[in-house]
C-alpha cells in the first residue's frame, strides 16, 4: 500500500481500513503517512485496523452541504458526525449512523461501534465512505 492519502482511500474502496506504523518508535497513525511525526523516521509499515472503537465524541448536523442534502439529510433529517476512538489506539473523525429510537445524542458518548463502507456515486465516479454503527 501506498503510504498517502490516495493509498488510504485506495484501501478504504476496497472494505479495510490502513494505517501506518512506525518501525523504530511503533506510533501508530492514521491516515497513514511515509514519515513518522515522532522520530521522523521514514521505516514505516502498514498495519490494518480492526474497524472496532468506541464513540468519544458526537454531534448532530443539520444544516447540511449540498452533497447531504442530495442524499436526504437537512433540517429535518440531520445526520449524526462524530469522533471514533480505534481499539488500535488512533481516532477518526467519521459519520455515525445511530438507530432512530429519540434518545439524547449525548448518551451514545462511549457506544461501542464498528465501522462499515458505503459506497457514493458522484457523478461517473462511485467512492466509498467510512460510516460507523452501533456494534
Amino acid at each position: 500500500m501506498d503510504l498517502t492519502v490516495a493509498g488510504y482511500m485506495k484501501e478504504l474502496s476496497e472494505h479495510r481500513i490502513a494505517a501506518s506504523r512506525c518501525n523504530d518508535c511503533d506510533a501508530l497513525y492514521l491516515p497513514p503517512r511515509p514519515i513518522c511525526p515522532n522520530c521522523q523516521t521514514r521505516k514505516m509499515s502498514v498495519e490494518r485496523l480492526s474497524g472496532e472503537g468506541t464513540v468519544a465524541g458526537l454531534t448532530s448536523i443539520s444544516i447540511v452541504p449540498s452533497a447531504m442534502a442530495a442524499k436526504g439529510y437537512g433540517r429535518k433529517n440531520p445526520y449524526v458526525t462524530g469522533v471514533v476512538a480505534l481499539k488500535e489506539g488512533p481516532s477518526l473523525t467519521a459519520r455515525i449512523e445511530l438507530p432512530d429510537d429519540g434518545g439524547e445524542i449525548q448518551s451514545r458518548v462511549g457506544m461501542p461501534v464498528t465501522a462499515s463502507f458505503e459506497a457514493e456515486v458522484d457523478g461517473d465516479e462511485t467512492r466509498v465512505t467510512l460510516v460507523f454503527q452501533p456494534s
